[in-house]
């Protein structure tokens, strides 16, 4: 936090859950026994489990899929509860992010789309991407993939229906598996797609979404003013006001693809 140094002005002690969800309660035991002054969190399991815990600690999401929709605010204009902190916008550039895919795919007639179907607002994206994609007269698969354990089958279901491109949906957990699903996708000759700016840089084919590393430095504003007497029920939650568009042709070349001239004159990073 800017005009703040770690051991003079805060503390801070981590814990991660590593997917496993189950463990949330008793990570969120050690660090409420240390009587902390907010809590963040990176997923809506960690929300919900942290709002479950205490309603008095503030907690501030990092970042997080539909807050209102998951139950987690009354409102982005006045949270309500102990909760606030950046939203994604995830769930509206999923449409945003079809659109691109068609652009870029004008021949594409079957998806694979990759969820967790642990993150509640996963479920509703896929409604939407699945209601484009019928509009489109295209054909749409479901593959869950709920912790990393499940990434081989998922890969095997999919590689038996052949899918022209893999569309995944965002969820902090799949962040996570993004090399080993772009891999296998390519194997596949599948170019891969979705919101994580980094996928790209992997092997994926194009990613449209926002800047994380700019959500979480807005995370830190949200401490500071919890710091100076601020209540979580009354600070506004933000949302991103830039996204990017990434391209990669580097995999299009890869896998025998030419990205359409529009489609490049409008990317903010291409990759070579």
């Amino acid at each position: 936090m800017e005009g703040w140094s770690e051991g003079r002005h805060f503390l801070l002690d981590a814990r991660y859950a590593d997917g496993d969800y189950g463990r949330f309660p008793e990570l969120l035991g050690e660090l409420l026994g240390w009587r902390p002054g907010a809590i963040t969190v990176g997923t809506i399991a960690g929300a919900k489990a942290a709002q479950a815990a205490t309603r008095t600690v503030p907690i501030v999401m990092l970042g997080l899929n539909d807050p209102v929709r998951t139950g987690l605010v009354a409102s982005l204009a006045s949270p309500g509860g102990n909760v606030t902190g950046l939203a994604t916008q995830n769930e509206d550039l999923q449409v945003k992010l079809f659109g691109l895919m068609r652009e870029a795919l004008p021949r594409a007639r079957s998806i694979a789309a990759i969820l967790n179907p642990e993150n509640p607002s996963n479920p509703s994206m896929l409604s939407a991407v699945s209601r484009a994609a019928e509009a489109a007269g295209l054909s749409l698969d479901a593959f869950e993939i709920p912790n990393p354990s499940a990434v081989e089958g998922a890969v095997r279901a999919m590689a038996d229906r052949r899918p022209d491109v893999v569309f995944v949906l965002p969820d902090v957990a799949l962040a996570g598996l993004l090399g080993r699903i772009v891999l296998a996708a390519t194997a596949m000759g599948a170019p891969t797609i979705g919101t994580f700016l980094e996928l790209p840089e992997m092997g994926g084919l194009l990613a449209y979404g926002f800047l994380r590393r700019n959500t979480v430095r807005r995370a830190a504003s949200y401490l500071k003013r919890l710091a100076g007497g601020a209540r979580a029920a009354d600070l506004p939650v933000e949302q991103p006001t830039a996204f990017r568009l990434t391209v990669s042709v580097r995999a299009a070349a890869a896998l025998g693809l030419v990205i359409p001239p529009s489609l490049l004159a409008r990317a903010d990073e291409i990759v070579e």
